[in-house]
């Protein structure tokens, strides 16, 4: 899995990856999945890791999990 790689080569110092989240626009449209990392100190903030706002190959957007689920997306 992915996230095992990740925590094994060493490569999430401050944060560790979670289980997927979901949120649903409304019923005639699919479901969106993203990834999420959650910091690993004390305040352990959440955050979606999320490609689906740019072209491949870009670098994803990065939102805070609870804006996300609201319908924040980037400011292109």
């Amino acid at each position: 899995m992915i996230r095992d790689s990740l925590a094994a080569r060493g490569d999430l110092r401050w944060h560790r990856v979670l289980e997927p989240e979901v949120r649903y626009f409304a019923l005639v449209f699919p479901a969106h999945y993203t990834a999420v990392i959650e910091t690993t100190d004390d305040a352990a903030k959440r955050f979606v890791v999320d490609s689906w706002f740019v072209d491949n190959g870009q670098p994803a957007v990065i939102l805070p999990l609870e804006d996300w689920q609201k319908g924040a997306g980037p400011d292109v």
